[in-house]
């Protein structure tokens, strides 16, 4: 079979093809949804109430689509999302005092995934974690189930 393929194998470019497919599909979506807040752009109010965060990768690219207003706007909720994480990071100390099994005062959610949501901003992709909220998980179960029923 390996012999086959090398055989038939017609491009020599080098370059995977869903790599390509991925990155021309990235900035499809990317100018779809710079269309999409210029038409509403309240779709940015929803963004700054969502937990999620744009990596750093696909801010600069939807940053680059925008103009004016709307680009100062992604800037600002950007910002703010990125100071919460700082300001959650730079809590660390009190992240390990929460830790000692003496202190009963428990982490918040934002205090425990500070670091991911960080690692997640400045790499772009999410990191295997154990970390979820009720609402993560139960999503994730529902899905689950969407798929095994017939």
């Amino acid at each position: 079979m390996l012999r086959t393929y090398l055989e038939e194998r017609k491009d020599t470019s080098g370059e995977c093809f869903l790599c390509a497919k991925t990155r021309e599909f990235e900035r499809i979506y990317i100018e779809e949804m710079a269309s999409c807040i210029e038409i509403d752009p309240t779709m940015l109010d929803e963004y700054s109430r969502s937990r999620s965060i744009l990596c750093r990768r696909h801010y600069e690219m939807l940053l680059s689509h925008l103009d004016g207003v709307l680009r100062a706007k992604l800037k600002e909720i950007q910002l703010k999302k990125l100071k919460k994480i700082l300001h959650n990071l730079s809590e660390y100390t009190e992240y390990i005092r929460k830790q000692d099994y003496r202190v009963e005062e428990a982490l918040t959610y934002d205090e425990a995934r500070a670091w991911l949501d960080a690692i997640i901003f400045l790499k772009g992709e999410r990191i295997s974690t154990n970390i979820y909220s009720r609402e993560e998980v139960r999503e994730k179960h529902r899905r689950r189930r969407r798929l095994f029923l017939f």
